[in-house]
C-alpha cells in the first residue's frame, strides 16, 4: 500500500466514523440492538454483522464508482492532482476550524424496512445506504474531499481501498456499542457519544491532518499513480523501433526485430542474428531455429551447442542453465530447463511449471540459479520465481484484480510491469524484501508495457501501439535504475 493509499484509507474511516454522530447513525445502533426488536441479543449480533457487510460494499459502490468514471473520463494527471491536493487541503482546513457542514443532505433511513423485513436483511440495507455516503446526513468535509480525490486521481483501487474503509469506519460503532447498547457499557458509551460533542470534533481533527496527509502524497507522489507528467518520462529512451522482447547482460542487449529475426547492438548497431526470439546470459546469446535452441558465443557470435527443444517458444540462457517455455497441442504449456555440465553433453531436462488452458505461462527470466515467470488464470496473476537446484517454486506477487506480467531478474532485482485499469507502471523491486518503487509510469494511451530486460545499469521496456486494424507496432526504450 503507498502512502497515498494510507492517507485516503485514514480519512476515509474517519469519515465514516463521524457520520455516527447523525440522527441515522445512532438509530441504526438502537434499532439494530436488542432494544429495537423482540429478537433478543442473539438476533441484535447478527443483524449488526449484517450491517457491517453492507456498509463496506456502499463505500465501494460510491467510491470506487467515482474512481471508475474518472478512470473513464482520463483523470489523473498533475494538473488534477493539484487541484485534488487543493480540495483535501480546504475540506481539511474546514474540519480543523468545526466548520458547519454545507451543503447538507437531510434524509432519514426507511423506515418501514425495520417492520417489513427481516432485521438481518434490514441491518443489511441499511448498511449499504449508509456505506453510500451521501444517501444521508453528512457530518465531514472528508466526505466530500474522499469524493474529489478519487474521481481526480481516477484509480478504481484507490477507490476500492477509501469504500471499504469508509465502509469500516460507518460499521464500527455499529458492531462495537449495537449488540450491547442495553447493557451498562454499551450506555455509558452511547451516553458518551450524545452528551461530550468533543468526541466528535477530535474525529473531525484527525480526518483534518488525514487529509493534510493525502494532499502532500498528491504532491510528491503523482507518478505513483501513473500521471501522464511523470518525472520518469525524461528517463526513458528509444532504443529500437519495430523490436520488441528484450534481453540484456553485462552491456550485450538483444531484441527480436522484424520478420522474426533476432538482432544485437553492436558497435552503435544492430546486426541480424542466425536464428528468432534471442536471449542473452552469461558468456552465451540463445536463439532458436525452429524445435531447437542454439547457443552462440559472445561477441564472436560462434555457434557451439545445439539441443533439441520439441515446441519452444521462449527461451532463456545463463552460464550454467537452459530455461524455455514450450507450447504443445491442445494450449499446454510448460516452462522445462537442462543444466549446461558440458556444452556437448547438458544435464537432462526436468519441467519448472505446467499449464493447460484457461491458464497461461509466460516468458521465463533466469539468473543466479533461479528463473522467474507468470501464471495468469481467469482468477488472478502472479509472478512466481522458482529455484532450479531445488525446484522449489514460490509465489512472489498476486493479484486478483491487478495484471502482473513480464519478469525479468538481474542478480537480486525483479523487475515487472503492473496494469491497473487504464495506468501502468514498470516496477522494480529487491528479492526478499517487501515493497517496490516505479521507474516508469504511463497511461495506456502511450501504449501497452509489454515485455521487459534488466541488466546492472539500465531497464528496458517493449511497448505496443496497435492501429486501427488491430496491426500492433512495436518499440524498446531504455529506462535508466535510479
Amino acid at each position: 500500500m503507498s502512502g497515498l493509499d494510507a492517507a485516503v484509507a485514514a480519512v476515509a474511516l474517519l469519515a465514516g466514523l463521524t457520520g455516527t454522530w447523525s440522527p441515522c447513525g445512532f438509530s441504526v445502533i438502537e434499532t439494530l440492538g436488542p432494544t429495537g426488536h423482540r429478537g433478543g441479543r442473539a438476533l441484535a449480533i447478527v443483524s449488526c454483522l449484517a450491517f457491517a457487510l453492507g456498509a463496506p460494499l456502499g463505500g465501494v459502490v460510491t467510491f470506487g464508482g467515482l474512481a471508475a468514471i474518472g478512470d473513464l473520463a482520463g483523470t489523473g494527471g498533475r494538473l488534477a492532482f493539484l487541484l485534488a491536493a487543493g480540495l483535501a487541503v480546504a475540506a481539511g482546513l474546514a474540519d480543523a476550524r468545526r466548520a458547519p457542514i454545507r451543503p447538507q443532505i437531510r434524509r432519514q433511513l426507511p423506515e418501514p424496512w425495520r417492520r417489513r423485513l427481516p432485521m438481518p436483511l434490514t441491518g443489511f440495507l441499511y448498511g449499504v445506504l449508509l456505506g453510500l455516503g451521501f444517501t444521508t446526513f453528512v457530518l465531514s468535509f472528508g466526505l466530500f474531499a474522499l469524493a474529489g480525490v478519487c474521481l481526480s486521481v481516477g484509480d478504481p483501487s484507490l477507490g476500492a481501498i477509501a469504500g471499504l474503509a469508509f465502509g469500516a469506519g460507518r460499521a464500527l460503532p455499529v458492531l462495537v456499542i449495537g449488540p450491547f447498547v442495553d447493557l451498562s457499557a454499551g450506555i455509558r458509551m452511547a451516553a458518551a457519544m450524545a452528551e461530550r460533542p468533543g468526541i466528535y470534533y477530535g474525529f473531525r481533527l484527525g480526518d483534518a491532518g488525514a487529509l493534510g496527509a493525502v494532499a502532500i502524497a498528491l504532491v510528491i507522489t503523482p507518478h505513483v499513480a501513473g500521471a501522464d507528467e511523470s518525472p520518469a518520462l525524461a528517463r526513458a529512451e528509444p532504443v529500437r523501433a519495430a523490436a520488441a522482447d528484450p534481453s540484456a547482460y553485462g552491456g550485450t542487449l538483444v531484441v527480436q526485430g522484424r520478420r522474426q529475426r533476432g538482432l544485437i547492438r553492436r558497435r552503435g548497431g544492430f546486426e541480424l542474428l542466425p536464428g528468432t526470439d534471442p536471449a542473452v546470459g552469461g558468456p552465451y546469446v540463445a536463439v532458436l531455429r525452429r524445435d531447437n535452441i542454439v547457443l552462440l558465443l559472445r561477441p564472436s557470435l560462434r555457434e557451439v551447442a545445439s539441443y533439441r527443444a520439441p515446441g519452444v517458444r521462449e527461451v532463456a540462457v545463463s552460464g550454467s542453465w537452459l530455461v524455455w517455455l514450450t507450447g504443445r497441442g491442445r494450449g499446454r504449456q510448460a516452462i522445462r530447463m537442462r543444466r549446461i555440465l558440458h556444452r556437448a553433453h547438458p544435464g537432462r531436462v526436468r519441467t519448472v511449471a505446467r499449464a493447460r488452458p484457461p491458464v497461461l505461462l509466460g516468458r521465463p527470466s533466469l539468473s543466479n540459479g533461479r528463473v522467474a515467470f507468470t501464471r495468469a488464470s481467469p482468477r488472478s496473476n502472479a509472478i512466481r520465481v522458482a529455484r532450479l537446484r531445488s525446484g522449489r517454486v514460490k509465489t512472489l506477487l498476486v493479484s486478483h484484480t491487478i495484471a502482473l506480467g513480464s519478469p525479468t531478474l538481474a542478480g537480486r532485482a525483479l523487475l515487472y510491469v503492473r496494469s491497473a485499469g487504464r495506468r501502468q507502471q514498470l516496477r522494480v523491486r529487491r528479492l526478499g524484501r517487501r515493497g517496490s518503487r516505479t521507474l516508469f509510469a504511463r497511461r495506456r494511451r502511450f501504449g501497452t508495457f509489454w515485455t521487459t530486460a534488466i541488466d546492472s545499469r539500465r531497464a528496458y521496456l517493449t511497448v505496443l501501439r496497435f492501429g486501427e486494424r488491430g496491426r500492433a507496432k512495436s518499440r524498446v526504450l531504455r529506462v535508466g535504475r535510479r
